[in-house]
């Protein structure tokens, strides 16, 4: 079964057709299951940034990939969204108020360091 879609990022390549001076986008041809397109809950996000704290680094992001099926930049971007919901505090209001101190230190930095 392939995923279906154009640029696939699970494959991370560009599946193009050429036909003369146009390049036309056909569909991918992976044999993996579209995970990326299922959608993540906060609690699973919370639950994952409870059981792996600090940086995202190298290891980090590659569990981030097997675990979740998404980037390290998206798997960010969701969790600093979920965060403040009302979702979060219901399933670990600790680990939730914890990384809401985080965004806030990292927002009244790069406050200080761009001078606004």
């Amino acid at each position: 079964m392939s995923c279906g879609i154009v640029t696939c990022p699970i494959a991370k390549v560009h599946h193009h057709h050429r036909r003369g001076n146009v390049t036309l986008p056909v569909p991918c041809t992976c044999t993996k299951p579209a995970t990326w397109l299922q959608p993540i809950s906060v609690a699973r996000l919370i639950d994952f940034a409870a059981a792996h704290p600090g940086k995202v680094s190298g290891a980090t992001g590659e569990l981030i990939r097997t675990e979740l099926g998404i980037t390290p930049v998206r798997y960010l971007q969701l969790l600093n969204r979920a965060i403040y919901t009302e979702g979060a505090l219901q399933h670990d209001a600790q680990t939730t108020y914890r990384l809401r101190r985080e965004a806030e230190q990292r927002a009244r930095t790069r406050a200080a360091r761009t001078g606004l």
